[in-house]
């Protein structure tokens, strides 16, 4: 259980963590957190204690990112600008480094597909817009299969992350394609008394985005 994801604060688990075998955590960026889950966002002191614990980062943005009403050129955008931002001022995310957009359903409609696609269209347009200051930012996806096939085959994502459940549509044969660079392979564990995911490396792209914050 080496690379981690939660929508949990790590900061004061993360040198247990980092005890416990971790080597990389996966957090979030949003524009507002919930009741449900109010420590989604990764905040200045978190990221502070995960380099200082000799943990590298992932970053993943996600706000409501389920229903294809949450899909357009607008959100897209917005997601883009508010991503880049909390990524360099908030988490030191060095150039080069992705971020991955969430895309968390079992998508099977093709308006669904098409909102999506036109979401990363916007995704990408704007990121592309902010690399004007020399901070390049490569676009990732979390979701099922099939939406990761059809992003990659329109040059929409070059990153790839496998939500866990199998059963949802084309994550299997996404899966023999080694294309992917991770895959949520273990739900709902617990390390250092934080709730997390773990996820499993593909060995042919053992780069999946991790980094050291420069903050």
């Amino acid at each position: 259980m080496s690379i981690l994801d939660t929508p949990w604060s790590v900061g004061a688990a993360a040198a247990a963590m980092k005890n416990a075998g971790a080597t990389t955590v996966i957090r979030y960026i949003n524009f507002r957190n919930s009741t449900k889950l109010p420590e989604k966002r990764i905040e200045a002191a978190e990221r502070a204690a995960i380099k200082a614990a000799g943990l590298t980062l992932a970053l993943v943005f996600e706000q409501r990112n389920g229903l294809p009403q949450d899909f357009t050129t607008a959100t897209g955008t917005a997601a883009a600008v508010r991503a880049f931002a909390w990524a360099r001022d908030t988490v030191g995310r060095p150039s080069g480094r992705p971020i991955y957009f969430a895309v968390d359903n079992d998508v099977r409609d093709e308006a669904f597909f098409t909102a999506i696609e036109t979401y990363f269209q916007a995704v990408n347009a704007k990121l592309q817009n902010l690399a004007a200051g020399a901070i390049a930012t490569p676009v990732g996806v979390y979701g099922c299969g099939e939406v990761c096939s059809r992003l990659k085959a329109k040059n929409l994502a070059t990153y790839f992350w496998l939500a866990g459940a199998t059963d949802w549509n084309g994550t299997k044969p996404f899966l023999g394609t080694n294309a992917w660079h991770l895959f949520q392979a273990d739900h709902e564990s617990k390390v250092a008394g934080i709730d997390v995911d773990a996820n499993q490396p593909n060995p042919a792209l053992p780069d999946f985005g991790a980094f050291t914050p420069t903050l």
